[in-house]
């Protein structure tokens, strides 16, 4: 479902207290109860990251030039594979809506998780529909193996005007995807 911006020019999100907010994409993500919001350092070196060890120049060039970024990020305290990020990426002509997005995308995720040493034994994409609210996002769904761990990802992506959030929950069971992204929600004007 392609949303409209909440407001008319694009905007990165805003953390106050417990929550994260994006008004341009429409979203409020509240924290999960022992989770914790990642340090604007911590997303800076993600951004390095990225842009340093992936191996597609297109996305090197997304996260040098700034058009692509890690806007929030929390993880639980009490389980190391629990996390969520937030992502924006510049204009995309050749996705023209959410399901756009993963049909362009899919493959280069599954890549760069692989080059990461991360196994993906299966993919799908869908719809995720939040339990609480009855949001519905589009979203790709993997099951996952790193260093020995079984876990699960789920990618939901939000477009606003020219511009993509993916949202990307990380647990070691589908319930715990679930029970973080169950706080994930839409939010207008």
């Amino acid at each position: 479902m392609t949303t409209t911006a909440t407001e008319t020019t694009f905007g990165i999100g805003a953390i106050e207290g417990d929550v994260y907010a994006n008004k341009f994409f429409g979203i409020e993500f509240a924290l999960p109860e022992g989770f914790s919001f990642y340090s604007a350092n911590q997303l800076a070196d993600m951004n390095a990251a990225t842009a340093s060890a992936n191996n597609d120049q297109a996305v090197v060039e997304a996260h040098e030039g700034g058009s692509a970024f890690f806007d929030m990020g929390a993880t639980s305290e009490n389980d190391p594979n629990g996390s969520i990020v937030m992502h924006i990426t510049g204009p995309d002509a050749a996705a023209p809506d959410e399901a756009g997005y993963f049909a362009a995308a899919k493959d280069k995720i599954i890549n760069q998780l692989k080059d990461v040493g991360v196994t993906v034994k299966s993919s799908e994409t869908g719809t995720y529909t939040n339990r609480k609210t009855g949001d519905e996002f589009t979203a790709m769904k993997l099951a996952i193996e790193s260093q020995g761990a079984s876990m699960y990802e789920e990618v939901i992506c939000i477009k606003a005007d020219d511009y993509y959030m993916t949202a990307t929950a990380t647990a070691t069971d589908e319930d715990g995807l679930d029970s973080v992204l169950s706080h994930l929600i839409r939010i207008f004007g």
